[in-house]
């Protein structure tokens, strides 16, 4: 029995061997198709990346021309700019050719100072740089007639010279740059009712400081709180209450500075005199006193 288990092992092993070869040859077959793809995934990423180069390639041109074309542009505007500006100062020249000399130094007299120059600077310039300057302060007044102002005090704004405009500006400390660049209209229009109610203030200053105006003006005023006195002695009230409006009346002219060293509680001056002479031709001819107190 032992010779016969022989062969048998032996078809065994054989099967066996044969079956591992099947398996490598297999194996080998994958490798080999795995190897194929390996080379054309190789392949593929070789034409990628020469693809990328050329796009690069491709990118790099394109900036460069993009470069090319925006150092054109920037040529262009700045020659646009310069030109603009010649032309600024070419008509600057032109306007300042058509001024008389007496027009000459009251606008240099109006701009040197507002641009923190004086004479001296502008004489120590050369004449090219003084073509400049008056481009500048030509474009400065533009700016500054051209800023919009809003509301009831725009006309009289407008009406402002220059040289006034750049006094109220220097005392609100307004650069012309901030005033028609930085603030907005409504901003302006605020400024310009407070300008309006500095200019009456300086007016009635002004008139103050006249001494036959405020002699004037005081002889007015007098005269108005005597008639106001007068029309208060008129009305029906008890002696307590007219003693105590009386009273109030002398106490506003006593304090009233127009009528400083004129006008004393219960003391008659001249004028005083004066108007209680007048009192009586103003009663006739006005039948109601201020502001609606009827004679009696």
């Amino acid at each position: 029995m032992v010779p016969h288990a022989v062969p048998e092992r032996v078809d065994e092993i054989l099967a066996t061997i044969r079956h591992d070869i099947t398996a490598v040859e297999t194996n080998l077959e994958a490798v080999n198709a795995l190897n194929g793809r390996i080379d054309f995934t190789n392949k593929d990423l070789a034409a990628t990346q020469e693809s990328l180069h050329t796009t690069q390639n491709s990118l790099s041109d394109c900036f460069n021309e993009v470069a090319v074309v925006r150092s054109d542009l920037e040529r262009n505007v700045a020659d646009t700019e310069a030109w603009t500006r010649v032309e600024d100062i070419l008509g600057s020249v032109a306007r300042w050719n058509g001024l008389s000399s007496t027009e000459r130094i009251d606008f240099l007299s109006c701009w040197l100072p507002a641009c923190g120059k004086t004479a001296s600077d502008w004489n120590a310039h050369t004449e090219e740089e003084q073509m400049v300057l008056l481009a500048e302060f030509f474009r400065a007044e533009r700016q500054l007639s051209e800023s919009q102002v809003e509301g009831a005090n725009s006309s009289w704004w407008q009406a402002q010279c220059t040289e006034q405009k750049l006094a109220y500006l220097a005392k609100a400390r307004i650069s012309l740059s901030g005033w028609s660049q930085t603030l907005s209209v409504d901003q302006r229009s605020i400024l310009v009712a407070e300008f309006k109610k500095l200019n009456e203030q300086e007016g009635e200053l002004r008139a103050l400081q006249d001494p036959a105006f405020a002699n004037e003006l005081a002889r007015l005023r007098g005269l108005s709180y005597q008639l106001e006195r007068n029309a208060t002695r008129q009305l029906s009230l008890s002696q307590g209450t007219r003693d105590v409006l009386l009273g109030m009346i002398d106490d506003r002219a006593a304090s009233d500075p127009l009528l400083a060293g004129r006008w004393f509680r219960g003391q008659l001056g001249e004028e005083r005199q004066e108007a209680f002479e007048k009192i009586g031709a103003v009663e006739q001819q006005v039948p109601v006193l201020f502001g609606g107190i009827p004679k009696l």
